[in-house]
């Protein structure tokens, strides 16, 4: 805790107010303060040294009481400080100096909420820009191995088959190999694919598997520089000792050319904070305080453009997570607070399980007939928010995460089969309420067993470490998708009108709205082709339909064979046809759509 802070905090909340106008409030005249205090003296003792000890007394039973234990000495000098004043000038505490007037404004986030505060009332709204994001997980530690030579020893080879899970015998120790040298090389890569925001795990010291204690002071040594963390001196449980290690800077370094390339950088702590025994747990930790702010400002200047722009986190309990928004929102307004796991009032967004799960089973087959996923979508959604928060993906993003089978595991179908069932579900989830997620290694196809994977890439020189399932078509969709998303407004602000759900044709439609502008997916699911009339448009109204290719057919040349098969690791450019059509005199267009495949219609969206 530092001293000036607390010596602003408290003098601005508790201390100036009850003394405003000093001697003046006493009825004195001005250019007689001396002589009021003297006869004061002289009468009775001077009543408001003890008024501005309660007053600190009063401000410090709103803090945390570890908080307190440890600011205990500062506390006791501010007290000596701020009588003194008092008594010294027969009026309030002095003015804080401009360079005390700068420390406050850096520590501005560092206040906790008043009791009085009203949980599922939040003081700041969801950060605007979440809804013009396209958001990427990755663990670093199974992107990318950029730098060998500073894998520890008993790194294991960047193998194809150990990326499809961890055959028998491999400890849960081991390490991947992944590092922030890999995570920045990729950074192009992910900007063709169309995201703009990373969502990182496996960050810190300790942070890998498994999940346990970790150190969030640092960055993960495994992760950058060998020992970097064990070279620093004199670090303790104090903010003011902290120092950055050379992996820690080499990841303000990443986060600095991120934001450069337009990139927000969102960490997940998801170590060490294990869930309250009950909500009576009301203070935040108190190395949430001091840590959360580290990497928000790392050079302390209150500017928080070189540091992350938000967290995902588990664990707390309601207040906490109100304390939490509160201090994240004061040291930056724009950042962001991901609900990864439980309970998410307070926070700003909230990544949807349930809602993946929902849509996973139905576009695997368990759910296929007669199942209005509209309505479970809904229902998902208000018990997961009440309806107030954002959600960062309406099918939890991936369709799998780390600990759960991956789509195509869950599908039990062939891989072609799974794969076609995989690209629609893709496609409802880049079309629907909400901001897209996607987990390393969906936008290539792998497949998720009950062990975590590596990501699959098809450009390393080792010939063991190429995946034959590698989908470069599916990754050509993958950035159609988040393209349509940047080109289409009312896919990123506009509301959700479901349109049609005929179980027994398997098909599906629904359009997201803006006056005036409005994009229309129709989806057929099933095996056999159809015909779809929808009232989307005003009658005679012009409307562009858009007709992707989902599913790669390469085209034979003459002589070629028809069994003939492509190379599945080169991406190919996505086939898009199209057409327009005129609505009729009921505003309704036909459209033929072949099994597994869509249609997008647009209503005034650029012609």
């Amino acid at each position: 805790m530092n001293v000036r802070s607390l010596a602003g905090t408290l003098a601005s909340l508790v201390v100036l107010a009850p003394l405003a106008g000093g001697a003046a409030s006493r009825g004195q005249t001005p250019g007689k303060v001396g002589e009021g205090r003297a006869n004061a003296t002289k009468e009775t003792p001077d009543p408001r040294p003890a008024e501005v000890s309660r007053n600190i007394d009063e401000m410090l039973k709103d803090l945390p009481a570890d908080v307190r234990d440890r600011a205990a000495e500062d506390v006791r000098k501010l007290r000596e400080k701020v009588v003194g004043d008092v008594e010294r000038t027969g009026q309030g505490p002095v003015p804080l100096s401009e360079a005390e007037s700068r420390d406050l404004t850096k520590a501005k986030g560092r206040s906790f909420p008043a009791d009085g505060d009203v949980l599922g009332t939040p003081t700041w709204e969801t950060p605007a820009w979440v809804r013009d994001s396209v958001w990427y997980q990755l663990d670093v530690p199974r992107f990318r191995n950029g730098d060998k030579p500073n894998d520890p020893p008993g790194t294991l080879p960047w193998e194809a088959k150990l990326c499809l899970g961890d055959p028998p015998g491999i400890p849960a120790e081991k390490h991947l190999g992944g590092d922030l040298q890999g995570l920045a090389s990729k950074l192009e890569y992910l900007k063709k694919l169309g995201v703009n925001t990373l969502y990182l795990t496996g960050v810190f010291k300790g942070g890998g598997e498994p999940r346990g204690i970790c150190d969030i002071r640092h960055v993960d040594d495994t992760l950058g520089v060998a020992g970097s963390a064990s070279q620093l001196q004199g670090e303790t449980a104090a903010r003011q000792t902290w120092k950055f290690s050379t992996t820690d800077r080499m990841f303000l370094k990443f986060i600095e050319d991120a934001h450069r390339q337009g990139f927000r950088v969102v960490l997940e702590i998801c170590c060490g904070l294990d869930p309250p025994k009950s909500e009576e747990a009301v203070s935040l930790p108190v190395e949430m305080y001091d840590l959360s702010l580290r990497w928000m400002d790392p050079n302390g200047d209150g500017d928080p453009a070189d540091g992350v722009d938000g967290w995902g986190g588990v664990g707390f309990a309601d207040k906490q997570r109100v304390q939490w928004r509160r201090l994240v929102h004061g040291a930056n307004p724009e950042a962001v607070l991901v609900c990864a796991r439980g309970e998410c009032q307070g926070l700003d967004v909230a990544i949807g399980y349930d809602i993946g799960h929902t849509i996973q089973q139905f576009f695997a087959g368990a759910m296929m007939d007669g199942t209005n996923v509209f309505r479970l979508i809904d229902e998902h959604r208000q018990r997961l928010d009440g309806g107030r928060v954002e959600l960062i993906a309406p099918l939890g993003g991936w369709l799998g995460d780390h600990s759960l089978p991956g789509f195509r595991i869950n599908a039990g179908k062939s891989v072609d089969d799974a794969l076609d069932r995989m690209r629609l579900a893709m496609v409802f989830q880049h079309f629907y309420a909400g901001s897209p997620i996607t987990l390393a290694g969906d936008e290539v196809g792998m497949p998720r067993g009950p062990a975590v994977s590596r990501m699959w890439w098809n450009d390393l020189p080792d010939p063991g470490s190429k995946a034959p399932d590698y989908r470069g078509d599916l990754l050509a969709l993958v950035r159609f998708l988040n393209a349509q998303r940047a080109q289409h407004a009312p896919l990123r602000y506009g509301d959700t009108e479901p349109l049609l759900f005929d179980g027994d044709k398997k098909v599906l439609a629904f359009a997201r709205c803006l006056p005036g502008d409005k994009v229309v997916l129709v989806m057929n699911y099933g095996d056999t082709n159809q015909q779809i009339k929808l009232a989307v448009a005003a009658p005679g109204q012009l409307v562009r339909v858009i007709n992707p290719q989902l599913k790669y057919k390469p085209r034979r040349r003459r002589g070629q064979a028809a069994s003939q098969t492509y190379d599945h690791t080169k991406v190919p450019k996505l086939r898009v046809g199209g057409s327009r059509q005129y609505a009729n005199e009921w505003g309704e267009i036909a459209l033929w759509v072949e099994p597994m495949s869509i249609r997008i219609a647009l209503v005034n969206a650029g012609g």
